[in-house]
């Protein structure tokens, strides 16, 4: 999956509807507002802009875009997010790549390190 692709799926969600089943919005100007899903609150602090594709708390901070709203929400990763969006807006995935995301090709590079190091510890040990 390229970044156009992504950007077409971000595209294609609407960020009222994807929200909706997490907290109750209502209409305030060109955006809608609601208790925030990720903190208890009282006050409305989290707001979601449809044309942006954007949620965002006032209070906690959390929010982001559709895929970040679905790895935040449901405690999943990048790839899940990915296809779960896909799923939720009927859109087919092409070429799409679980490397896709650099912060996993980051973390595959951390993981090689540590393992290394590992090593050379195990080594000394015995």
């Amino acid at each position: 999956m390229n970044n156009d692709e992504l950007k077409k799926l971000i595209d294609s969600t609407d960020m009222v509807a994807l929200v909706s089943p997490y907290t109750k919005l209502t209409k305030a100007g060109a955006n809608y507002k609601g208790l925030c899903p990720f903190h208890k609150e009282d006050t409305p602090s989290f707001m979601v802009n449809q044309e942006k594709k954007m949620a965002h708390c006032f209070g906690c901070g959390k929010g982001g875009n559709p895929i970040q709203f679905l790895m935040d929400i449901k405690h999943i990763d990048f790839k899940e997010a990915v296809v779960e969006l896909a799923k939720i807006n009927k859109f087919k995935l092409t070429n799409f790549s679980f490397n896709a995301n650099p912060i996993n090709k980051l973390n595959q590079k951390y993981y090689e390190i540590n393992k290394l190091a590992m090593e050379v510890y195990e080594r000394y040990l015995y």
